[in-house]
């Protein structure tokens, strides 16, 4: 036949609620923040601004246009800000309803959650820099970590 494992026969909830504590520390004691670490790292190696214009459309060094499509007469002084912080799926539509213009919300919100660096002058309007060169190397290290 079966054998079946002796019970508490007093009726009692002294031992279900021990058992639950126990097993609950246990739980606990193996429970572990997990943390991350790395290097966020952008290499610049070319920049084309051939009409010297800054992202707003305007000349660099307040410069007027000479002509409507030509170029600024002044040279853009260029260095490259990064900003890290969490994705953003969704889009806000910024400039007359047209879809290709849409900025993604992350880039509406202040603050870099992971970090932020801007290189030190990098050149003109337009350049192609040496491999390797170490003021055109954004080194970003992050650390977080979830609980």
């Amino acid at each position: 036949m079966f054998a079946m494992a002796p019970r508490d026969i007093r009726g009692g909830l002294e031992g279900t609620w021990s058992q639950v504590i126990f097993q609950t520390l246990a739980i606990i004691s193996f429970a572990q923040v997990c943390t991350a670490s790395g290097r966020f790292e952008l290499e610049v190696i070319e920049v084309q601004n051939a009409l010297s214009e800054l992202r707003s459309g305007a000349c660099c060094g307040e410069a007027t246009r000479p002509s409507e499509n030509g170029s600024c007469p002044d040279e853009c002084r260029t260095v490259v800000g990064v900003c890290l912080k969490e994705y953003q799926s969704s889009k806000l539509d910024n400039r007359d309803n047209n879809s290709d213009d849409a900025i993604s919300k992350s880039e509406t919100r202040t603050g870099c959650t992971y970090g932020d660096y801007t290189t030190p002058l990098l050149g003109g309007s337009s350049f192609t820099g040496p491999k390797n060169n170490e003021n055109a190397t954004v080194h970003l290290p992050f650390t977080f970590s979830w609980t």
